[in-house]
């Protein structure tokens, strides 16, 4: 008998430790071999080259300002999900009061200069995770730039700050106003001056 109750007793705090987990989330399978990285280029949803520059849901979720596409439909701003699960499943738990974490998890670093290769699109964000070939950028990536790599449309400047294109223009109003206005003046100068008539001797 009482070797039940000791078995009993022990069941206690091993279910109470499995509980614990569970308040935290499921850890999903770690990552499959990676296939080389001209054939997950190949694969992604979309590929790009881009700074962070905002964190969510513990740098996990990140928006880029994006600098060059080499592949897929990305605007100047991305939304990138590195969570390993979709967003709907991170708001559930949150609303659940739990926080999810997998074990394929991907943080990102805030004005790190990003190599991004996305796996998929889910709610608006792209999808992303720790078993993906994203990474820092360096120079020796651009050996896999393709012939088609391209700007975003519109330049992929941060919001709320003017592109290249609109600072041209208001470089050009402003001098083509001050040459006018210089204009303005040197009529008007001549004109009194040939009104002021000859000075007296």
């Amino acid at each position: 008998m009482d070797h039940v109750i000791r078995r009993k007793a022990l069941l206690v705090p091993v279910l109470a430790l499995l509980f614990s987990f569970a308040t935290v989330g499921t850890a999903q399978a770690s990552c499959a071999e990676r296939p080389p990285l001209a054939r997950a280029i190949a694969d992604a949803e979309a590929v790009f080259i881009g700074t962070a520059v905002r964190l969510d849901w513990d740098g996990r979720v990140a928006t880029f300002q994006v600098d060059e596409i080499w592949k897929g439909s990305v605007e100047g701003t991305a939304v990138v999900n590195g969570a390993g699960v979709g967003m709907a499943e991170l708001e559930t738990a949150k609303a659940e009061g739990q926080d999810l974490f997998t074990s394929v998890d991907r943080t990102y670093e805030q004005g790190a200069l990003y190599f991004v290769v996305a796996y998929g699109r889910d709610a608006g964000a792209l999808l992303d995770s720790g078993c993906s070939y994203t990474q820092t950028y360096v120079p020796s990536l651009a050996e896999f730039r393709p012939d088609s790599a391209h700007p975003p449309v519109g330049g992929g400047d941060a919001p709320g700050q003017p592109a290249d294109a609109d600072l041209d223009l208001v470089a050009v109003l402003a001098g083509a106003a001050l040459l006018a206005g210089g204009l303005v003046l040197g009529v008007y100068l001549v004109r009194r001056r040939r009104r002021s008539g000859p000075a007296a001797v």
